[in-house]
């Protein structure tokens, strides 16, 4: 594959990609990126169109982080959250009782960054048996279009101190309001049932890490895990 070998970005190494490269490698060429010492994995196409996000994954990176930024496009065919845990743990060992839960977590949050911030699916088509329909049909239509299917979406994960690691998901969509205190908490199940299964993703990213905290309008999502779960969350 022409260009394939990882370039220099800050203090770690990062495969940067024309799209067409990117796509014609698929989960191989994503897994083997951020193996060891690879860093992670860029469009060159993505970069350009969203430098601020560029900046913001070549700064993680260059700290020692990790970091993906592709289109919708190519980031739904990919298993992206399984290669990005398996990452997780080839980076660094303490985080080994957490990959599941890191897994879930960043699928959760790139699956809702993708369908309702780039694709512009809403929330409610799936309050119904036919919405279910309609939902399915939304996401092949909106994923057939360029303009949707080429938003940006990154995901970044980062060392920190007190035995902490962040995971952050961020896309270019409209923005959502963020769940509140009084949102069904994890393993409510009534709550969930009253309000037509809404939310059930982002109660399962809670469920599952140490913290929970949007900003830029519900664009971007952080969490926080540490190697032995705090404040109930499983591992």
């Amino acid at each position: 594959m022409a260009g394939a070998t990882p370039q220099a970005v800050g203090s770690g190494r990062v495969t940067i990609q024309p799209l067409d490269d990117v796509q014609a490698g698929e989960d191989t060429l994503l897994r083997r990126s951020l193996t060891p010492p690879g860093a992670g994995l860029m469009a060159t196409e993505v970069r350009t169109r969203s430098p601020d996000l560029a900046d913001r994954a070549d700064s993680v990176v260059a700290a020692g982080g990790l970091a993906v930024l592709l289109n919708v496009r190519f980031a739904w065919r990919t298993d992206l959250a399984g290669a990005l845990a398996e990452a997780v743990v080839a980076h660094w060992p303490a985080l080994a009782l957490r990959r599941d839960s890191v897994r879930l977590a960043i699928h959760e949050a790139a699956v809702n960054a993708m369908i309702h911030g780039c694709l512009g699916i809403p929330r409610a088509l799936r309050e119904t048996p036919d919405g279910w329909m309609l939902h399915t049909a939304a996401i092949k239509a909106a994923l057939a279009d360029p303009d949707h299917s080429g938003r940006p979406v990154l995901v970044t994960i980062r060392a920190g101190e007190d035995d902490l690691w962040t995971v952050q998901v961020q896309d270019r969509g409209p923005g959502f309001s963020p769940p509140t205190d009084s949102d069904p908490a994890p393993g409510d199940a009534p709550a969930l049932v009253a309000t037509g299964g809404r939310g059930r993703g982002l109660t399962l990213m809670r469920a599952v890490a140490d913290t929970v905290r949007w900003s830029d309008s519900g664009r971007r999502v952080e969490m926080t895990f540490a190697s032995v779960p705090k404040g109930g969350a499983r591992p």
